[in-house]
């Protein structure tokens, strides 16, 4: 259930980016041109499959922590929830597709993480090499180690298991992770503005056009509604609830 769950949240984004090629280029009069010649490659911590417009969609399973250092091997670009960031200057950029906050992932039968004292007593798992590890260390500063993982859903089974009192994660992965489940659920909020972006591999001649091009189509999406339209039909439906009811915990940035 957990890696169907992950599934949708970067299938509803990797929709919008993939079908908004073919008006990007009419817009903006570019291409993408990628590394292999009739074949989109796509880095994503998890296996996935689809097509666009007749192209082949290839996608390479890669470790988040890769993503982040710009190693994606063969990919053309990545699609990964990868929140955009000033320290993050090694990579290339699309503008922001989706904005989301930080979200809180206990028992439910611990359930009172409602403020930042009370999240300095609990005991923390997070992704490593992602903002959520930055900020459970920085702001929320746990008296204990944060426990790593190697993506939010591994974070989610610690807190299951009884390793953790809490996990941080996207808010919108929180949420449709602990969907229906029975154990776990999404508690309480940060707002931390998380804004992800498509990281555009640069290792080639054509990466700068390339780059070009996903902005075009990040673009068009957002003039035309198509962003708030994709996050509608594909995460909000599998949302564990509505996140603006959720208790948000207060912290000075």
């Amino acid at each position: 259930m957990n890696r169907r769950a992950r599934l949708l949240v970067v299938a509803a984004v990797a929709a919008g980016i993939v079908a908004a090629c073919d008006e990007a280029s009419e817009v903006a009069r570019q291409s993408f041109t990628p590394k292999r010649e009739g074949v989109l490659s796509v880095a994503a911590d998890l296996p996935a499959e689809g097509f666009w417009n007749g192209l082949e969609l290839e996608v390479v399973e890669t470790s988040f922590p890769d993503i982040v250092a710009g190693r994606l091997g063969d990919a053309d670009l990545a699609l990964s929830q990868v929140s955009i960031t000033s320290e993050r200057d090694n990579l290339t950029f699309s503008p922001p597709y989706y904005e989301t906050a930080s979200g809180v992932v206990t028992r439910r039968d611990h359930e009172d993480i409602t403020d930042l004292l009370t999240a300095r007593e609990q005991s923390w798992a997070a992704e490593s090499a992602s903002t959520h590890l930055e900020f459970v260390e920085d702001t929320i500063r746990p008296d204990g180690a944060v426990v790593l993982a190697a993506d939010g859903a591994m974070a989610i089974e610690e807190v299951r298991g009884g390793i953790v009192d809490a996990a941080l994660l996207d808010l919108s992965a929180a949420l449709v992770l602990t969907h229906e489940d029975a154990d776990v659920t999404t508690s309480a909020r940060f707002n931390t503005e998380e804004r992800f972006g498509v990281v555009v591999a640069r290792d080639t001649d054509a990466a700068r056009l390339n780059a070009e091009a996903v902005d075009a189509a990040i673009r068009a999406l957002r003039s035309d509604g198509s962003l708030d339209d994709f996050a509608s039909t594909w995460l909000d439906p599998v949302f564990e609830k509505n996140p603006d009811d959720l208790p948000v915990i207060r912290f000075r940035g």
